[in-house]
């Protein structure tokens, strides 16, 4: 069995023991799907390419603004998210940079110093990999401020701690204590700085994650949750630590030695929760969903990756990641026990997957050197989407008869 098909095995195993513990009928035997998605494979997988909408709900109207149209080309009235995706909407002062900020080596396009006479930037440069937006409309000005529709989807590189719909994000500056062990890399100038590049940016979100986690933590004492949820919770900022030092390291060694870390993060609009559905709705979309992609990304990442140092210390991350999605099913599961199936239906409908192709050009020096260094190519996310897909769909089949 490879690496890949143990960690959607064990997926399968957190979805399907953790609701039958909280069933209070037995679901039907289709409920417990054993083996949802095909044993993982190098060919790039059947299922659609999440850049193909289903039929049923269309694609979005995307509006990428050019610099002046804010207040005159307002998002269509027609937006619709695909299936997979959550629309929402956002709202930010002037010349406030985009969420995926300096974010190197995630975007194509947009970057935080391009903005319009109305101090707005495009709604492409909200799109990333790691910024959970997939597409996005806008700006419109409304009360002062920069609007735009968006589609969100869970995110393979860390769950960021969100203040408003956005990922809050740490700067970098020079520092060493945010860096792990060394790994030695072989690679040529051509693909070196755009991986550590992408490195960087999955290192800012996995730093914010331990503030996510921190704030998971006095959420579920707020609520009186279990004490091995909290537990899992404390256990889960910790690894998420090590995690963001694994990241920095790895691109101080693909960028010749140049150590950075993260700045203060910013806490100005940050609040505790204590209302356990809005809890249990977010978990849903960011730990059953989005740390089950984290999970597959870095075990397929560590199958590939032409480092044994490396490739060992990622195919652990991948172990620890699975259990921060185990963490949100159970989380889930004791949530609707409490509240009751009207808040399982709903969860239901946050049970969404669909990830961003890689940020891979002809640039990278190919596929293979991509791979090498612990990245993903598009087809690689394509086959994380479809085996993401299987597993929540078992969760889904099991949440109907939780409650």
């Amino acid at each position: 069995m490879s690496f890949s098909a143990h960690v959607r095995a064990q997926l399968l195993l957190a979805v399907t023991s953790t609701m039958a513990a909280c069933n209070k009928q037995p679901a039907p035997a289709d409920a417990a799907v054993s083996s949802p998605v095909p044993a993982a494979t190098t060919a790039e997988p059947s299922a659609p390419s999440a850049n193909t909408p289903p039929a049923e709900t269309g694609r979005p109207e995307q509006h990428d603004a050019s610099p002046g149209d804010a207040g005159t080309k307002p998002a269509s009235k027609a937006f619709v998210c695909p299936q997979y995706a959550t629309p929402d909407h956002m709202c930010v002062a002037p010349r406030t940079p985009p969420p995926s900020g300096d974010m190197r080596g995630v975007q194509e396009v947009g970057t935080f110093s391009e903005y319009d006479a109305n101090g707005c930037y495009a709604a492409s440069a909200l799109i990333g990999t790691c910024t959970g937006v997939k597409t996005a409309a806008g700006p419109v000005r409304a009360g002062g401020k920069c609007c735009y529709e968006v589609c969100r989807v869970p995110v393979p590189c860390g769950r960021p701690i969100v203040v408003d719909g956005c990922p809050r994000l740490a700067d970098l500056q020079a520092r060493d204590d945010w860096s792990g062990p060394s790994f030695v890399l072989d690679a040529d100038s051509a693909v070196r700085q755009r991986a550590a590049d992408a490195w960087i940016s999955d290192a800012r979100m996995e730093h914010a994650s331990v503030a996510a986690f921190a704030r998971l933590s006095l959420e579920l004492m707020a609520v009186g949750a279990p004490s091995a949820l909290v537990e899992d919770a404390h256990r889960a900022a910790l690894q998420e630590i090590d995690h963001a030092r694994t990241c920095f390291a790895i691109a101080a060694e693909l960028s010749g030695g140049e150590t950075v870390g993260p700045a203060p993060l910013p806490m100005d609009g940050v609040r505790l929760r204590s209302d356990l559905r809005e809890i249990a709705l977010e978990t849903a979309t960011e730990s059953c969903v989005g740390e089950t992609v984290a999970a597959l990304a870095l075990a397929r990442a560590s199958e590939s990756c032409a480092s044994e140092p490396l490739r060992a210390r990622l195919a652990a991350m991948a172990e620890e990641e699975l259990s921060h999605a185990a963490l949100g099913f159970r989380l889930v599961a004791w949530s609707i026990a409490q509240l009751g199936p009207r808040v399982g239906e709903e969860i239901l409908e946050r049970l969404r997957v669909s990830v961003h192709d890689a940020p891979i050009s002809s640039a990278d020096g190919g596929a293979d050197a991509w791979r090498g260094l612990g990245r993903l190519t598009r087809e690689d996310l394509r086959a994380v989407e479809h085996d993401a897909r299987g597993i929540v769909a078992a969760a889904e089949k099991q949440l109907r008869y939780v409650g």
